[in-house]
């Protein structure tokens, strides 16, 4: 028996079944410990950019009520009172209807980073591992994808 088919056999007979219960585990452990650790990160720079976003159009959409309402006090006439009254009205309105999207918006964020996190946990937690051997090749596999390994001569 050549070196390399002795290191095979022990390959697929020792150590790969020790490297999938022991190893493995570890190794999973630390990948979904990234996984966690990148979501947070990702959560929190979208949050914060859709958050700085939508107190950017709330504070803009403020100033303008505030512009129509100081100068509805400025104006003396009646008609121009009432419509620049009316448009301060309308932008008070949509402020609050922007507030509520915001909060909405922040809302479904959560729900597709949870979502997202749980599948690639999930993906990682279902991952199948595989090594198989015959006298020519040695084949890992992952998942069902099998890629042959180099020989080793």
């Amino acid at each position: 028996m050549s070196v390399w088919n002795t290191v095979k056999v022990y390959l697929v007979e020792a150590f790969w079944p020790w490297f999938k219960e022991y190893a493995w585990p570890v190794i999973r452990k630390h990948l979904l410990e990234l996984i966690d650790f990148l979501v947070g990160i990702l959560k929190e720079k979208v949050k914060s950019r859709v958050s700085e976003n939508a107190e950017s159009q709330v504070h803009d959409f403020e100033q303008k009520a505030s512009e129509a309402e100081r100068a509805a006090m400025d104006s003396l006439d009646r008609n121009e009172i009432e419509k620049l009254k009316q448009e301060a009205k309308i932008w008070r309105e949509a402020t609050e209807r922007l507030k509520k999207d915001n909060a909405k918006l922040q809302k479904d964020l959560d729900e597709v980073i949870a979502k997202s996190s749980k599948d690639a946990v999930d993906s990682i937690e279902a991952i199948e591992l595989g090594l198989d051997s015959n006298d020519n090749n040695t084949i890992l596999s992952i998942d069902g994808n099998k890629k042959n390994l180099p020989k080793i001569e």
